[in-house]
């Protein structure tokens, strides 16, 4: 099963600030308040692609997300995790306090063109047990 959404809003949040967050149900998260995160200026839309495989006997999410940004975000000494808001109203959590962190990958476009983008593509991996939950 695979499902193609588009993100209009991307955050980010350092995965040590997630200890507070409580699971509802299974698939659904609240997120407190009080937790800081980063608005990270994007060219809308973003792509957020949720797949699941069955590895081993065992079902894996493999969540990518796929944006460009003209944010330095090529920070690789912090493990972050992202809020995505979608065209549809939904805000979902990539990544958690625990490991698998995210990988987060950065593409530098340096195009002899000027009409060519210079945007940072960013790329978020995730793969894990657990679907990236909604967020109430």
């Amino acid at each position: 099963m695979k499902q193609l959404k588009n993100v209009v809003s991307v955050s980010r949040i350092l995965s040590s600030d997630l200890n507070g967050i409580v699971f509802k149900r299974f698939g659904v998260v609240q997120v407190p308040e009080t937790i800081n995160s980063e608005g990270v200026i994007i060219q809308v839309p973003a792509r957020l692609t949720i797949i699941n495989k069955v590895e081993s006997k065992a079902t894996l999410w493999e969540t990518t997300l796929l944006f460009h940004t003209c944010q330095d975000l090529s920070e690789c000494d912090k493990h972050y995790c992202y809020i995505v808001t979608l065209a549809n109203g939904k805000r979902m959590l990539i990544g958690n306090s625990q490991r698998p962190y995210p990988k987060t990958s950065t593409n530098d476009n340096l195009s002899e063109n000027v009409k060519d983008s210079q945007l940072q593509e960013v790329t978020v991996t995730w793969k894990h047990w657990l679907k990236p939950p909604i967020i109430l």
